[in-house]
């Protein structure tokens, strides 16, 4: 049984496609110990799990003796059942239908929950992030993908196949030139404005001979990088430049349309390509200005950059157990929210 008289705590993993972070976290959000690796892609889920359980491991140890460690929740890449605890899809991992809480259940002596990755990177930004002050409110993050997180009046709305809100895939261009997708469909989002799409669209300007450092960048490493436009831009290269604002563009259409379908109070924009805010905000503030519907733009307060930064899931995947959510019932796909 808890003890209500100790401080309490939480475990809060965050298993992306590439890193696994791992936080111990008090009720104040507050982060008391960290640790970080790279995930072990491509060899199983048994050997994944096992990394999270050593992660987990370590921050149990890490707590001091008059730490109350009330759960773990994680937060895992792909479509997650949050009732049962089940990812049932992760193509960047490779995963299906990988049974997440009762690993950990068993593993553990505690209370485990898990959801995907973008819906607690969400609640994380909500509890004590950058929408701590909103009750609706949508984030994305940007990075190799787009993924989205929806929160309705103080609730987060994962629908009844687990995956609303996908605003990344919302489609943006269509026809023969439309750019492909990681979803298999084209001319979405995230096919226009991720740090793929950038990364893409700095080779085929470089391929067709124009004017831009990125030549070299590439000629030099062999390959480029959004990062590696980011900077070219910042220093002034107008084609670097160009192309970041197209993806911002783009960006700031698909926000302009989640504020015409959610009416939100906030967008959070996180991620990697989020780094860029500086160059990205002007283009995103002005398209959501003009695309957006005006009386739902009344209500908008802004699109703020993430507070949290990598810390995002972690923190939120142990609000999970600090700040219990109501959860529908097995196959309900109802709502689920704080109370």
């Amino acid at each position: 049984m808890i003890s209500r008289s100790r401080a309490r705590a939480a475990i809060g993993l965050d298993l992306g496609g590439s890193t696994l972070t791992g936080l111990l976290v008090d009720e104040t959000g507050r982060v008391l110990a960290r640790r970080r690796r790279a995930t072990p892609r491509g060899q199983g889920p048994e050997t994944v799990l096992e990394a999270m359980r050593e992660e987990a491991a370590g921050l149990l140890a890490a707590a001091p003796p008059d730490l109350c460690v009330a759960g773990l929740g994680a937060g895992v890449a792909g479509p997650v059942d949050a009732v049962r605890g089940v990812c049932l899809f992760s193509p960047n991992l490779g995963w299906r239908d990988v049974e997440v809480a009762a690993y950990f259940r068993q593993a553990f002596d505690l209370p485990v929950l898990v959801d995907n990755d973008v819906r607690v990177a969400t609640l994380g930004e909500g509890w004590v992030g950058a929408a701590k002050s909103y009750r609706t409110f949508i984030t994305l993050t940007v990075g190799t993908g787009i993924g989205s997180g929806v929160v309705l009046d103080g609730r987060l709305w994962p629908g009844p196949g687990h995956s609303a809100g996908e605003i990344g895939h919302i489609p943006m261009k269509i026809g023969p030139g439309a750019p492909l997708c990681g979803c298999g469909r084209r001319g979405c989002l995230e096919a226009l404005a991720s740090g793929t799409a950038i990364r893409r669209e700095a080779r085929l300007v470089v391929e067709r001979g124009e004017p831009t450092v990125l030549a070299e960048v590439r000629a030099t490493t062999g390959d480029i990088t959004a990062r590696d436009v980011t900077e070219a831009a910042r220093t002034g290269d107008a084609v670097a430049r160009r192309i970041i604002e197209e993806a911002a563009d783009h960006l700031g259409t698909g926000i302009a349309t989640a504020v015409n379908l959610f009416n939100p109070e906030a967008v959070i924009v996180g991620g990697g390509v989020a780094g860029a805010w500086d160059l990205l905000s002007p283009v995103v503030e002005r398209a959501v200005a003009e695309r957006a519907f005006p009386p739902n733009l009344a209500f908008l307060r802004g699109v703020f950059p993430a507070a949290l930064g990598e810390d995002a899931g972690a923190v939120g995947a142990a609000s999970l157990v600090l700040a219990p959510l109501e959860r529908p019932a097995a196959g309900d796909g109802g709502e689920v929210g704080r109370r």
